[in-house]
C-alpha cells in the first residue's frame, strides 16, 4: 500500500465545515462591531455639535445678543454629512438631520440653543444621545 501525503477527500470537507462554522460565527459580530463604531462617530459629532453652540451661544451672551443658528460652514466640519447612499452618516433638510447606522435614522433638530433627538421611542435616537427610556 502506497503512503499517500495528500489530504483526503473526507479531510477537505471537514476543514470546509469548520470554517463554515466559525464564518457563520464570526459575520454578526463583525456586522455588529460596524455598527457600534457608528454610534460612536455619531456621539462624537453630535458632541462636537453641542459644544460648539454652547461656545457660540456664550459669544452672543457676551456681546449682549441673542444666539443665533450655527452657520452651515461650521456644521459641516463638525458632521459627516452625506449626498450619496452610504450606511454610517447624516442627511440635512434645513434645520432638521437625520443620522443613518445601517437601516435604522434618527431625526434630530438643530435650534440657536441645541441640538436633539426628541423621539425618545427611537432605538437609534436613545442610543445615540445615550438616554435610557426611564429618562
Amino acid at each position: 500500500m502506497k503512503h499517500s501525503s495528500a489530504f483526503t477527500m473526507i479531510e477537505i470537507v471537514f476543514v470546509i465545515v469548520i470554517l463554515g462554522i466559525l464564518a457563520a460565527i464570526a459575520m454578526p459580530k463583525l456586522a455588529l462591531g460596524r455598527s457600534d463604531a457608528c454610534i460612536t462617530k455619531l456621539r462624537g459629532e453630535i458632541s462636537a455639535v453641542r459644544s460648539t453652540i454652547n461656545l457660540e451661544q456664550s459669544k452672543e451672551f457676551l456681546l449682549g445678543n441673542a444666539p443665533t443658528l450655527l452657520p452651515q460652514a461650521k456644521l459641516a466640519k463638525l458632521l459627516s454629512l452625506s449626498t450619496q447612499a452610504t450606511t454610517c452618516g447624516w442627511n440635512q433638510e434645513g434645520e432638521n438631520f437625520t443620522a443613518f447606522v445601517g437601516t435604522q435614522n434618527a431625526l434630530f433638530t438643530l435650534t440657536s440653543t441645541s441640538f436633539d433627538c426628541a423621539d425618545l421611542t427611537n432605538k437609534l435616537c436613545l442610543a445615540l444621545t445615550q438616554r435610557t427610556d426611564s429618562e
